[in-house]
């Protein structure tokens, strides 16, 4: 009966094992389920021996991707990368406004400076007016406002003693003055340095002339009704000194010393010389009332030798 008991029990043993073990009680290995890629377990799955470590499934984070960035081709085909949207347009507002220049010894040049509209720095001129005058007269006679429709920078200044600068006259200390006031002008970002001219009448010319003989970088001058010498504002050395420049010079026949002045200058100059003499025009800004052709003449002047 023991002996019945063991078989019996052996038995038992064997069938349990089998149910557990089914592929090796059958000597086959049953395919395994392919695991989709999307899907990972984040835990091992579960095991019957109590003493096995569970390992965490590993797991990833994606980096995020960078913004795109938009890039434009251009008609050629060229790439071009984006601008900078703090970088602003340089513009320069049309106007009219007064200012105050410190001229030599402190004293305040009063001006006024003219400007059309436009996206890049000027061709600049600066107008000096005749003795016992002001910057007044170079709106009077609409020279001032025809420069701008044709796109200058303008500035017209009241010499030491004259206008509303006021104090008293010295010749001496005018060249310095005006010397101050044309680096003003060109420091100016609506002014461009390399393209420059100075216009005078009468004594204004002589200075003019002086001013542009100190700065190499000024294109051209012109000058209405000149002297060789007006009130010790000397013109020869400074012709010399100006160098192969060109020069345009007007002057009336009437206007006997201007005029002889004029023509002394005229074969003096080293390089492009224009010298217009007109008849019964007067002197200085006065030829502009009798010879309304007179700003078409500085006009082109400009046009071919500072733009």
């Amino acid at each position: 009966m023991t002996f019945v008991k063991i078989i019996l029990f052996s038995a038992i043993i064997s069938i349990f094992l089998a149910a557990c073990n089914p592929s090796e009680s059958s000597g086959t290995t049953e395919p395994r389920t392919a695991v989709p890629e999307e899907f990972t377990p984040t835990t091992a799955a579960p095991t019957s021996d109590p003493t096995a470590t569970v390992v965490p499934a590993a797991t990833f984070t994606a980096e995020p991707s960078p913004e795109p960035v938009d890039i434009e081709a251009s008609p050629a085909g060229e790439i071009q990368m984006p601008s900078d949207p703090e970088q602003k347009e340089f513009v320069i507002q049309p106007g009219i406004e007064n200012i105050t220049i410190t001229g030599a010894g402190e004293l305040p040049l009063q001006a006024t400076l003219y400007t059309p509209g436009g996206s890049e720095p000027l061709p600049g001129v600066i107008l000096l007016h005749m003795l016992g005058s002001d910057r007044q007269i170079w709106d009077d006679n609409g020279f001032a406002i025809a420069l701008v429709e044709n796109g200058y920078a303008v500035l017209t200044v009241d010499m030491r003693g004259h206008g509303e600068t006021g104090s008293s006259i010295d010749w001496l200390l005018a060249p310095e003055d005006l010397r101050r006031v044309w680096e003003y002008f060109t420091s100016l970002e609506a002014v461009d340095p390399q393209h420059t001219a100075l216009i005078g009448a009468s004594i204004g010319s002589n200075l003019a002339l002086q001013i542009a003989a100190d700065q190499p970088a000024i294109s051209t001058v012109i000058l209405l009704s000149p002297g060789l010498d007006y009130r010790g504002v000397t013109t020869e050395v400074p012709l010399q000194q100006y160098g192969s420049r060109p020069i345009l010079i007007v002057a009336s026949e009437e206007d006997v010393y201007a005029a002889d002045s004029s023509r002394t200058l005229t074969d003096l100059a080293q390089g492009e010389s224009q010298l217009e003499m007109c008849n019964g025009a007067g002197h200085g800004t006065r030829m502009f009332n009798a010879q309304p052709e007179l700003s078409s003449l500085l006009l082109t002047w400009l046009e071919q030798n500072l733009n």
